[in-house]
């Protein structure tokens, strides 16, 4: 009799302690402490050596000669924006460190991800977000109540940050979190799915309590998308026409659009509406790149953060897309797409039906919240952009639907 054992493979707890790491790293530079883009590319180097030391990975050829081209492109970017501002060239080797976790987790194939593991991660995920709301709540309870009672919300409601500093920060942190609770509570196999209801439930109010917009249309856009997608036909058809009748009659309504209005209209201290400030930030921006010849391959991290600065008050665009324009150019442009859509055909391909459309749903309310806020950007070092990469990225090239026995030594018994 021969016994075998192997190791399983540790790269899924990597990731758990990533997604950990990715929070703690935050609250601690919340609290005054070194700063978020260091600790991200920190984060960032032990994940990578991580999948590089536990991982089997075979390179792409054809596909990593296009993402170095795409950062030589960058590069020179960088270089042009470096003659626009001072000391230009001091976010050089955080793009390189961007371009190369792009090579190692999308041109380069790894080991797989279990069903198993797959739902360790999503509740590792859940569980940094319960943390994250219940200190929000006891520790800002008084504006919680404040908003509840619609006390002065637009100024309230920027108190409400939980450890995060921020509340459109904590918001998408929620929205993040909801995303997992809403897997793991559609997921038929999972027992005590109810608790994850109540936590999809609990990130939901959060976001409410943080009066973040954006966060907001996003989680809505992700449970309705999912109930459609999830719906037979007959049922799509009446969802639709219940949609469409019920928007006519509350369009006609008064009072619901007058609450409309106060959601969806945040007025600055100087009067003006802030949506209104992003979208002439936008036209702008676009408008300079052209005149300084930065549409192509744009201006770097830290050109692009002064630039924004200088003429319009902000260090991003507040648009993950536009963000990404301004940093590389349409050659940037066309490698986040690309990675968009690879994400896109590796879930619309997983054998597990209930992950693929559920994330399919997620991709779409996660495209549509990049639309407005940056700080969740693939590949980057922004606040969440390692959580919202190993979910929207990492993840889907690692999972094909099978359900491996992880966290456990295999046995097998040959004889």
């Amino acid at each position: 009799m021969k016994v075998k054992i192997k190791t399983v493979d540790i790269w899924p707890i990597l990731l758990c302690i990533g997604i950990i790491g990715n929070l703690v790293l935050n609250a601690i530079y919340n609290m005054g402490q070194g700063d978020i883009v260091t600790y991200n590319v920190l984060l960032w180097t032990f994940l990578m050596w991580g999948s590089l030391i536990t991982n089997h990975r075979s390179i792409s050829g054809k596909l990593f000669k296009l993402i170095f081209i795409v950062m030589l492109c960058g590069i020179i970017g960088n270089i042009h924006g470096a003659l626009l501002v001072t000391d230009g060239m001091s976010s050089l080797d955080n793009m390189v460190i961007n371009f190369a976790t792009i090579i190692i987790f999308v041109a380069m194939k790894g080991e797989k991800i279990s069903r198993d593991s797959l739902n360790a991660i999503m509740k590792t995920l859940v569980i940094c977000g319960i943390a994250a709301s219940l200190y929000a709540m006891i520790m800002q309870s008084m504006y919680l109540v404040y908003v509840l009672k619609r006390l002065d919300v637009a100024y309230n409601s920027w108190f409400y940050t939980s450890f995060l500093g921020q509340r459109n920060i904590f918001a998408g942190y929620c929205f993040l979190s909801s995303i997992a609770a809403l897997y793991l509570f559609s997921n038929k196999s999972m027992a005590k799915n109810k608790i994850y209801l109540a936590a999809v439930i609990l990130f939901g109010i959060q976001i409410f309590i943080t009066n973040s917009r954006t966060a907001f249309i996003s989680y809505l856009a992700l449970i309705l998308l999912y109930i459609y997608l999830t719906a037979g036909k007959k049922t799509k058809f009446l969802l639709i026409t219940i949609s469409i009748i019920g928007a006519v009659i509350l369009l006609q309504n008064e009072i619901f659009n007058s609450v409309l209005n106060k959601f969806f209209i945040h007025t600055t201290s100087s009067g003006t509406d802030s949506g209104s400030i992003r979208l002439n930030m936008w036209r702008e921006a676009i408008g300079y790149s052209f005149e300084k010849i930065g549409f192509i391959f744009g201006f770097g991290i830290y050109p692009m953060s002064v630039i924004l600065l200088d003429n319009f008050g902000y260090a991003s665009t507040h648009n993950a897309y536009l963000d990404t324009f301004m940093t590389g150019g349409m050659v940037y442009v066309f490698i986040i797409i690309y990675i968009y859509y690879r994400s896109f055909k590796r879930i619309k391909k997983c054998t597990d039906k209930h992950y693929s459309m559920f994330m399919i749903s997620a991709l779409i309310a996660f495209l549509l919240y990049n639309t407005t806020e940056a700080g969740m950007a693939l590949f980057t070092q922004n606040y969440f952009s390692i959580t919202a990469t190993i979910l929207f990225v990492i993840i889907p090239m690692g999972y094909n639907g099978e359900n491996i026995e992880e966290n456990k030594k295999r046995i097998k018994v040959k004889g």
